[in-house]
This record gives structure tokens, sequence and C-alpha cells, in this order.
């Protein structure tokens, strides 16, 4: 296990990364974040009084983990100052899209343990599926140890490198697309006059069952979808799938880096 952790970026993915360890109790003892944001710092500064904040992400290049929580131009930026800077034995775990294994390697100036992740926001209770990829040259000891430090978080499936991005727009953007549906279902059960806790326990115990039947049940999903014969949002069915099509498909092409078709 690392010794020290270091975020280059404060950001949502660094805070819930952060309180995913804290409530496991695998925080390592020196823990720093830096970010020029002033508001991210709040954020990470109220949570964690404890944690070292630095406005100059360079500040967290003496840690046994770095982990990368910025944007791809960010990213770009920051790795041109952290050539020659960082401990010769310090692991790297990105969690951009878009920068390959190859090209960190490459920035970074030469062989060291590094990864890439990508972490979804069910990491903060322990429930997180994050994707990660190695590059072929990395040691089974080194891959334990990040699977080691991810683990707390959920799980983490060891995926081929080329499918990161498409784990970005499904398990890391996913929760975004479904948590207003489930708060406004709740919030239809309460005002029908369900307890809120009733409510929350069946909206929950809904959509587990309502995957498991659809993937486990051994039916054709048209079948699946048939099961209940009133379906008061057919109607809207085809608009909705339509949206999916329109918004994710070119997002996936450009966290890919390729022209949209």
């Amino acid at each position: 296990m690392f010794g020290s952790l270091g975020f280059a970026g404060g950001g949502r993915a660094t805070y819930f990364m952060l309180d995913g360890l804290r409530r496991a109790g695998a925080l390592p003892r020196e823990v720093a974040v830096a970010d020029p944001a002033e508001k991210a710092l709040a954020r990470i500064r109220e949570a964690f009084p404890d944690i070292g904040l630095e406005s100059e992400p360079e500040a967290v290049l003496d840690k046994d983990l770095l982990v990368l929580s910025l944007h791809p131009p960010a990213l770009s930026e920051f790795l041109t100052g952290a050539v020659g800077r960082l401990k010769p034995e310090a692991a790297v775990l990105s969690l951009a899209p878009k920068v390959t294994l190859a090209q960190l390697e490459e920035r970074l100036g030469g062989a060291r343990p590094i990864a890439r992740c990508i972490p979804n926001a069910p990491s903060l209770v322990g429930k997180g599926y994050n994707p990660v990829s190695f590059p072929a040259s990395l040691s089974e000891p080194g891959r334990t140890a990040f699977l080691s430090f991810l683990g707390p978080l959920g799980e983490a499936p060891q995926v081929p490198e080329n499918h990161l991005e498409a784990y970005a727009i499904l398990s890391a953007m996913g929760p975004t697309y479904f948590w207003f549906q489930f708060k406004a279902l709740r919030d239809l059960g309460v005002k029908f006059g369900l307890p809120p806790s009733d409510a929350e326990r069946a909206v929950t115990a809904m959509t587990l069952g309502a995957l498991d039947v659809l993937w486990s049940s051994g039916m054709a999903p048209d079948e699946v979808m048939d099961l209940v014969a009133f379906r008061p949002l057919e109607e809207v069915r085809g608009q909705v799938e339509g949206w999916y099509e329109q918004r994710l498909v070119p997002l996936f092409h450009k966290l890919r880096g390729e022209a949209v078709p």
C-alpha cells in the first residue's frame, strides 16, 4: 500500500474518492490535494480539515501515489511541469480520458508504475465501479498496489485501455442519467402518503429487481418489458432512447479524440 497520497486536482472525483477512502478507514496518514481553484480547495478543506491543501498542483509531486484528477488540457500542462520532479519510485494513477498510458509514460520521462482509471461517484459509499487499465509492462506487485488502493471504493475490474472512454459514458456519467428520476419517484411516493424511508426502499428494490430480471432472467429484453401491462411512459420511450443516441454518441467520440460521425 502507498504511504502517502497526492491528488493533482481537487474536483468532484477527488472529493468522492477521498470520502470513500475515509469511510472505509483507508486514507493514508499523509494526504495532500493541490488545485489552483480556491472553490475546490474550500470544499475539501471543510470536509477534510486534516488534509494538506496547496494551490499549485506541482506541490504534490513528492507523494508515493500521485492521482491525476485533471481534465486533459490541464493534465497536459501539469505533465510538462512534472517531468524530472516526481519521486523515482512514485506511482501515477490518471483519472482522465483521452490521454493514453503510452502518452503518460512518455510525458513523465520513462518507466514507472502507472495506471488509468475511470472512477464513479458510488465510490463514496464503497459501491463504485472503477475500471482500471495497466500497461503490459507493469509487474504483478505493481498492479496489486493499485488494486489495493482502489479496493475500498468498490469494484475495480481490469479492462482494455481502449474501453475506458466507453466506461466513462456508462459507469462514470451513468448515475446522472437516473439520480433525478429516482428522486422524482421517491418524492411522488411521499406525496402519495408514504414515509420517505419506505418510498426510498421501494425505489431501491424496484431498481435492483428490474435490473436483475432484465439481465438475469434469460428472457429477451422485449419480453421483459412486456411483463407489466400498463406502461405510463411508453409513449415517450422512443424520444428518451433518441436522447441517449444524440447526446452520448458524440460525447464518446469527443472523449476518444475522434471526429464525430
